[in-house]
């Protein structure tokens, strides 16, 4: 009797690249926006504007040149502008819409302020 391994081994290996593919498909299809989120409405608890940095509800996240922050009214502002908690305030309330993580960062894409900073 003679041995069809060629055929078998052929069909394994399109069994796994159809099983990978499959796996990886939604992934795939979503692209960028899969590891996109938005965070809670939080406080500002930090900002370093010489590193890029933000601090909301105790995580660290990149803020660059290609990030769009928004004061209450709509207007464009810089990370220095946001309010910061003084001891008396708590500091700006923000929404963020996150991107994926770079260098062990969260960078974030765009901020927005809600209202004034509450006492």
């Amino acid at each position: 009797m003679r041995k069809r391994t060629g055929f078998w081994r052929l069909l394994r290996v399109l069994l796994v690249i159809a099983t990978l593919l499959g796996m990886a498909g939604p992934s795939v299809a979503q692209g960028r926006s899969s590891s996109v989120g938005r965070t809670d409405l939080a406080f500002v608890e930090g900002v370093n504007v010489a590193a890029g940095t933000i601090v909301v509800s105790g995580e660290t996240y990149r803020v660059d040149a290609s990030t769009r922050i928004l004061d209450a009214d709509g207007d464009r502002i810089g990370l220095g502008d946001l309010k910061l908690p003084d001891g008396e305030n708590l500091g700006d309330r923000v929404e963020m819409e996150v991107g994926g993580r770079g260098s062990g960062w969260r960078r974030v894409r765009s901020i927005r302020v809600y209202g004034e900073p509450i006492p």
